[in-house]
């Protein structure tokens, strides 16, 4: 405590020895109309000098003052600014998730039964096609259709007995008989 007090009472000598010898200075580049050429000033000049000099250091500060609450109130202005958009991100945020929830969810919804729809419908169109193996690659040849008509005529021995003079016809289900007649489905060739 006591060295905070030596200190600023060096500190307050150094400055008034700077104000005495820029008032010395001063009254030496600029010496009033009283004073002689290299005649010494006096006690009471250096005394004017430091009053004036003083008082033009009070107006720089008091302009510096000014400038500085300025600046505060500035920094008031932004930093409500600031927190006012904060609190606008913040709403718009919730806004979006509570949007999000409501339309997303949905969305997912409805896209996962579609999903299943198209893997159902891919599914039953696998199911419907004939799958024929044991073939060398290349064997068909140009027409599958006409390969295959000849290798059933030649595999199956009853099967000429369906063909009409077009070739092979179309075996259709049928659902169950209102008459109460029995579900076998009737093909035909």
């Amino acid at each position: 405590m006591g060295k905070d007090r030596a200190n600023k009472g060096t500190q307050q000598t150094r400055m008034d020895q700077y104000t005495v010898q820029n008032a010395g200075a001063s009254l030496q580049r600029d010496p009033p109309a009283t004073l002689e050429k290299g005649a010494e000033p006096t006690g009471v000049q250096i005394l004017a000098a430091i009053e004036s000099s003083s008082q033009a250091k009070q107006t720089q500060i008091v302009a510096i003052a000014v400038d500085v609450n300025l600046l505060r109130a500035d920094l008031s202005v932004v930093e409500e600014r600031s927190v006012a958009t904060e609190e606008k991100v913040t709403c718009m945020q919730s806004d979006v998730d509570i949007l999000k929830a409501s339309v997303a969810t949905p969305l997912e919804a409805q896209t996962r039964k579609l999903e299943e729809r198209v893997e159902d419908a891919e599914g039953r169109a696998r199911r419907c096609n004939l799958r024929v193996v044991g073939f060398s690659e290349g064997v068909e040849g140009a027409n599958v259709e006409a390969f295959l008509e000849d290798w059933v005529r030649k595999s199956l021995p009853a099967a000429p007995l369906c063909w009409g003079s077009g070739g092979p016809g179309w075996a259709f289900e049928w659902g169950p008989q209102q008459s109460g007649e029995p579900v076998n489905p009737p093909l035909r060739c």
